[in-house]
């Protein structure tokens, strides 16, 4: 701030007080800064008297019309004008406004959190006469989420059975908490600092349980008639986690956005790779119908097959285009007998077992990879009938990609698993696969930790299977992006990609196609749920700032 007020006063000592008070009774505007949060309290070496007296300078600066006191204020800069100083003052947040607070102590008992040595981080001050917060820096737990949900927020109101306003704390930042509450990977639950004590605070399963409660008793989170966006559109092609929260947050912030999905139904792979078990669809519809509620829009069925198609949308009047298409091709194997019968991609065969396309029988199952879609594929074959199911992967049990507690859960359900062999061949039996022979894994990682494993290729083993699911990882689709003649391509070049294979962006997420951006999987590669929302919450901010 920038004070051109007559006379200003730095320090609201008791000198301070008695100097603007005479300033202000000879008519003289008076501004009075004090660096802490409240005057200073009169000392108790003072006599009563002077106590009394501190105390109406108090009463009397806080409410003398030439009187501006601002606190929690510093001089920044100071200049010498021909017609006076300009002095630059900096005040630190208000969490609370002096001149709004009637200090009715209403919000003491209101505040959920309660500080580890006892009381609330809310308080009262006499001079300014109101409330203030003691706010910190933000909690550990709330930095790693990708999403910075308020996490210490929503259990402290947990805690205190206000199951609604925990989700109403919840839904300020996620759009899918019912999603999250479930298939979440909780990187703020390794952060918490309750595990200093014992153990981290179960987050995600309480962002579950306060979704679960809030929708059990009718709670909408658009009740209030929201009016419908009448901004610019904007086309997402993919309606998976990074697109249906760029949708949500183009909504609200007034744009027309439309979720362009090549499927019959919207949600990616939350849909189509993740168990039901895991993920109810219902939970995933619902969530879905809450941001249609805002205003956004869907064209299911609709594949965009080159980037002519990118064309026709601009022609139809979308303001920006955004690619959120995910990463939903299968990575494979460049070994012996991979185009057998009987070996399949992990996408590939999780979505058709989710979609009732599955196979009749599985027989002895053999998955190969260590990550998290490996894992996701051993259970849900489990699921499916087999008659055993082994995964094998290259990594060390200590070094697998895949959450510690997925492994845990799939070894409960009977998975095998078996560290350090890399596949070497698939075998043929009568046309289709009949085995997988594998070598020693000795190293999977040089000694740069870059991925670069080495093999004993003396050291070989059999394994007896009727089905290899092969999850390796996924890529993206970018096969519309290939070059061809496009207007909308200036250079001719098709959509640049980094050496990943994945969607190359500037600072602004715009890719080198001017008027379309990336977000999510398909720019950085395999991620998390929560993650590629994080990346179509920005993309949408970059658009929304265009």
């Amino acid at each position: 701030m920038t004070s051109n007020k007559d006379t200003l006063i730095i320090g609201a000592t008791p000198q301070g007080l008695q100097a603007a008070l005479t300033l202000a009774r000879m008519g003289r505007k008076v501004t009075l800064i004090e660096r802490d949060q409240e005057i200073d309290k009169t000392p108790e070496q003072w006599s009563e008297q002077g106590k009394r007296w501190n105390q109406y300078l108090h009463t009397q600066v806080a409410y003398h019309p030439l009187i501006e006191l601002f606190t929690e204020t510093e001089l920044t800069e100071f200049k010498e004008r021909d017609n006076g100083i300009q002095v630059q003052l900096t005040q630190r947040p208000q969490w609370v406004l002096p001149d709004s607070c009637v200090d009715c102590e209403k919000c003491l008992p209101a505040c959920p959190v309660e500080l580890s040595g006892g009381g609330k981080p809310i308080f009262e001050i006499t001079a300014p006469n109101a409330m203030a917060i003691d706010k910190r820096k933000k909690a550990p737990c709330r930095l790693a989420c990708p999403l910075g949900m308020n996490a210490h927020g929503y259990v402290a109101l947990i805690a205190q059975e206000r199951f609604e306003e925990a989700y109403e704390v919840i839904m300020d930042t996620n759009p899918l908490p019912g999603v999250c509450g479930r298939i979440c990977h909780h990187p703020c639950e390794k952060d918490c600092r309750r595990q200093e004590l014992d153990e981290p605070i179960a987050i995600c399963a309480l962002k579950r349980f306060a979704t679960d409660e809030a929708r059990r008793n009718g709670k909408n989170p658009h009740q209030a008639k929201v009016p419908l966006p009448q901004g610019p559109r904007v086309a997402i092609i993919g309606s998976g986690p990074a697109g249906l929260t760029a949708a949500h947050d183009l909504a609200k912030a007034g744009f027309r956005p439309t979720l362009v999905e090549a499927e019959d139904k919207p949600g990616g792979l939350m849909r189509h790779a993740i168990a039901p078990f895991r993920l109810p669809r219902n939970i995933l519809e619902e969530e879905i119908r809450d941001i249609l509620a805002l205003g956004a829009d869907f064209r299911l069925n609709t594949r965009i097959r080159s980037l002519k198609d990118l064309e026709t949308l601009k022609a139809e009047g979308f303001h920006a285009i955004l690619l959120a298409t995910g990463t939903s091709k299968d990575l494979s194997l460049k070994i012996e007998g991979v185009d057998l019968e009987g070996v399949r991609g992990c996408v590939t065969f999780l979505k058709d077992l989710w979609n009732d396309n599955g196979p009749e029988s599985m027989g002895r199952v053999v998955i190969i990879g260590g990550g998290n879609a490996a894992v996701e594929a051993a259970r849900a074959s489990v699921r499916a009938g087999a008659e055993t199911v082994t995964l094998v992967c290259l990594e060390k049990r200590d070094e697998m990609p895949a959450w510690e507690y997925e492994i845990l859960e799939a070894l409960e359900e009977g998975v095998t698993i078996i560290n350090g062999l890399g596949p070497g061949r698939f075998l043929e039996e009568s046309g289709r696969l009949s085995g997988i022979e594998f070598k020693r894994c000795t190293t999977v990682f040089d000694e740069k930790g870059a991925f670069n494993p080495q093999y004993d290729e003396t050291d070989l083993s059999t394994l007896e299977a009727d089905t290899a699911i092969i999850a390796i990882g996924q890529t993206p689709d970018l096969s519309f992006g290939e070059r061809e003649a496009n207007p909308l391509d200036e250079d001719g070049e098709g959509l640049k990609l980094t050496q990943r294979g994945t969607i190359k962006v500037n600072g602004r997420g715009e890719t080198n196609i001017p008027g379309v951006y990336a977000s999510g999987d398909v720019v950085s590669g395999p991620s998390t749920v929560v993650e590629a929302m994080a990346a179509g919450r920005k993309a949408a901010r970059m658009i929304v700032n265009a």
